[in-house]
Formats: C-alpha cells, structure tokens, sequence
C-alpha cells in the first residue's frame, strides 16, 4: 500500500467515526441495523464486479465458502 492510500483510509475511518460521533442513539442504531443488512447482502450476493464480496476473495487470494463459514453464513 502507498502512504497516500494508507492516509485515504485512516481518513476516512476518522471521518466515519466523526459523523457517527454526532448522531443521537436511536439514529445510530438505526444506521447500524441498515448497514448490518446490507453488509450480509453484500456477503451473500452472487455478483463479481469490482469491489464485491467474491471480487475481494479473488484478490487476497481467499476462498469464498471458508470466508462465509468463518463470520457464519454459512
């Protein structure tokens, strides 16, 4: 990784927990009901575009099924 993307992705990690930082509660868990369902979609889609679940397994050289077993979908 170059130094620029390492800061790309600290920055936007503060920046996440900054937003996150001025949500009330029930919009938190709110928020985070929506991302836990989305994410779980994103893992269990069938799609191989750029930046899915199996596109992400093709580049770190993973294999689908034992990703899927290990966070228990399947």
């Amino acid at each position: 990784m170059t130094d620029a993307l390492d800061r790309d992705i600290l920055a936007a990690t503060f920046q996440s927990r900054v937003r996150l930082a001025k949500v009330d509660l029930p919009k938190a868990l709110e928020e985070a009901s929506t991302e836990w369902e989305a994410n779980r979609q994103w893992f269990l889609a069938s799609t191989k575009a750029q930046g899915s679940f199996a596109w992400y397994c093709t580049e770190f050289d993973l294999e689908p099924s034992a990703v899927l077993k290990a966070v228990g979908l399947q």
